[in-house]
């Protein structure tokens, strides 16, 4: 998780300070239990401040998963079970000409990852993953 909400907070940065242009950044995290959001909390309640403030909630956007119940984290929803990662790779994607300014980041379980990666490539998307064992 630490590379992927790093990069979304580097990329809302320099969209904001108008050093890249972007239109969409969705940051999908999916963990068994709440619990492990409380280590990220101070780094989303910012990324969403930050976005709401400068008006970049529809460019910049995080979905939290928790497979084991649907809380709250802070005002932030927390949806239960995991995202249809092929829609939500569709979504991001759509209209997006040419489909290859389009990326990808997967970070967590490699069969999570192998779904995301096959659904970027069948997007003619661009993919990166990266990979840790406990």
């Amino acid at each position: 998780m630490t590379p992927c909400l790093a990069c979304f907070r580097h990329l809302r940065k320099l969209c904001a300070a108008q050093q890249w242009r972007c239109a969409n950044v969705k940051l999908l995290w999916v963990a068994k239990t709440t619990s492990l959001f409380d280590v990220f909390s101070a780094q989303l309640a910012e990324a969403t401040a930050a976005a709401a403030v400068s008006g970049e909630e529809g460019r910049f956007a995080v979905e939290l998963y928790s497979t084991q119940g649907e809380v709250s984290l802070g005002g932030h929803p927390v949806a239960p079970g995991r995202p249809d990662l092929a829609g939500a790779i569709d979504a991001i994607c759509a209209g997006d000409e040419p489909a290859c300014s389009c990326l990808v980041f997967a970070c967590g379980p490699a069969g999570m990852v192998a779904a995301a990666r096959s659904r970027a490539v069948e997007r003619g998307c661009h993919f990166h993953a990266e990979s840790f064992e406990l």
